[in-house]
């Protein structure tokens, strides 16, 4: 029996005091695919801009699971690329920044908690030269 490792869900948090009561949950993803989406979210080739911010939102909505965001007439949004789309770019990038801020803060942690361990027992025993032997 092997072990199946289940994505990590990020509850998003956002500094935007607009944004406050939006709740998204987004799934982590491979460093391959969060690499692919931050340098997505990078970039600004105007010549390529429409069809990379299109690849950027289909590729975002595939990793977020939920929110509570609402239209007018108070119906919950589906979690697609089409109503990604369909928002005010902004927003959509203020989401999508939460989401690679939130993956890229894990590392930083990960690295601050961490600690050198105890000394290995080996550095504590004496080296000196061992006496010569009377026996011999």
């Amino acid at each position: 029996m092997g072990y199946r490792r289940e994505p990590k869900i990020y509850k998003l948090v956002f500094a935007d005091p607009e944004m406050e009561g939006l709740i998204v949950r987004a799934k982590s993803t491979s460093v391959r695919q969060f690499l692919e989406i931050q340098a997505m979210a990078d970039a600004t080739d105007a010549a390529d801009g429409a069809k990379g911010m299109k690849t950027l939102f289909a590729a975002f909505a595939g990793v977020l699971v939920s929110w509570n965001l609402e239209d007018e007439n108070g119906q919950e949004l589906p979690t697609t690329a089409e109503t990604l789309l369909d928002q005010e770019f902004g927003f959509v990038m203020q989401i999508v920044m939460a989401w690679i801020e939130a993956i890229a803060d894990v590392g930083e942690k990960l690295g601050k908690a961490s600690t050198p361990g105890s000394p290995l027992l080996e550095a504590s025993l004496p080296m000196e030269p061992l006496s010569i032997s009377l026996a011999s």
